[in-house]
């Protein structure tokens, strides 16, 4: 496989907590993040630096992402992906009519926000180059279909599962902690109380028949969080 150079982006998201995980996401998948939080330093940043791709928030201090867009445009050559929280479409439509690329809804999954700077930024080369398809003995998840088979039958399970189960398998050995996983794949911080994830872990292990089995494919580490063991499947 070609290896591509890393994508420099420039994130402008007056959001910390979101910041920070789309920078602990996107830095070890090959990207540079440089980070704006205010709105009136976006236009001299994105001119400044130059960056392949901006990740452009709609809602800003001092100066929104619709008029940023409209004033780098006639001189910025490189991609703009807008983040909005709205449903209605209003946003989408308006960021592209003033030279927007592309957009991601919040609250936002970072592998999804991961492929879509790959394809505008690299194209379906890259993309088509990424794991979407992980296969563990008796245990097949595929990205595509968002589905999940044992011995080829499909389990049923919910978007919320299996994005926490591909979390897990795609990092496959290595131990996930509580606050590791509530980021990823919520955007918020472990509190010490929530029990969302293991909630969903029972549910998991349930649905795979792996509650009952001597040898679990989903291991609890005490105190911490959780690892999917691959040899176990």
């Amino acid at each position: 496989m070609r290896k591509h150079r890393r994508i420099k982006v420039l994130l402008v998201e007056d959001n910390q907590k979101l910041a920070d995980l789309i920078f602990k996401f996107l830095t070890p998948e090959g990207m540079d993040i440089h980070h704006v939080s205010d709105g009136a330093l976006a236009v001299h940043e994105i001119l400044t630096q130059n960056p392949d791709i901006v990740i452009l928030d709609w809602m800003l201090p001092n100066k929104d992402g619709i008029e940023i867009c409209a004033e780098v445009r006639p001189r910025y050559a490189g991609k703009i992906l807008m983040l909005t929280a709205r449903e209605d479409g209003t946003d989408e439509l308006s960021g592209l009519s003033q030279g927007a690329d592309d957009y991601v809804r919040k609250p936002v999954d970072p592998r999804v926000l991961a492929a879509r700077i790959r394809l505008q930024v690299l194209g379906n080369e890259n993309v088509n180059s990424q794991p979407r398809r992980l296969e563990f003995g008796r245990l097949t998840i595929d990205q595509d279909t968002q589905t999940v088979t044992i011995h080829g039958e499909r389990v049923e399970i919910t978007n919320a599962e299996f994005n926490l189960l591909w979390l897990l398998a795609s990092n496959k050995n290595k131990v996930l902690s509580r606050e590791d996983l509530l980021l990823d794949l919520r955007g918020i911080d472990y509190d010490g109380t929530d029990r969302t994830i293991d909630n969903r872990i029972v549910k998991l292990r349930k649905k795979l028949g792996d509650r009952d089995r001597t040898r679990p494919g989903i291991q609890s580490v005490r105190s911490v969080g959780y690892r999917f063991l691959a040899e176990n499947w």
